[in-house]
């Protein structure tokens, strides 16, 4: 049985690369912020967390970070 395939059944995370995201970010007070950003990878799944993710080029930063499902709002989905 492949795991992989199976994890990615059973969460529902319609996301695809080209979305337009808002990236819910806490400091160490546990105050909210928010970044934007766009998804520029593929779902996968990181085999230690177990658990899916995207990576996300963020625009204030200019860089590439990794983001779970629960930190993600889709803005805009791309369409193919």
């Amino acid at each position: 049985m492949d795991r992989k395939t199976n994890l990615f059944e059973a969460v529902k995370w319609n996301i695809t690369v080209g979305d337009l995201v808002k990236i819910r970010k806490y400091d160490i007070n546990g105050d909210r912020s928010y970044l934007y950003g766009i998804v520029i990878g593929d779902k996968d799944e990181c085999q230690i967390e177990m658990f899916p993710y995207v990576n996300v080029f963020v625009f204030a930063s200019r860089e590439s970070i990794k983001c779970y499902p629960n930190t993600l709002e889709i803005i805009s989905h791309f369409n193919t």
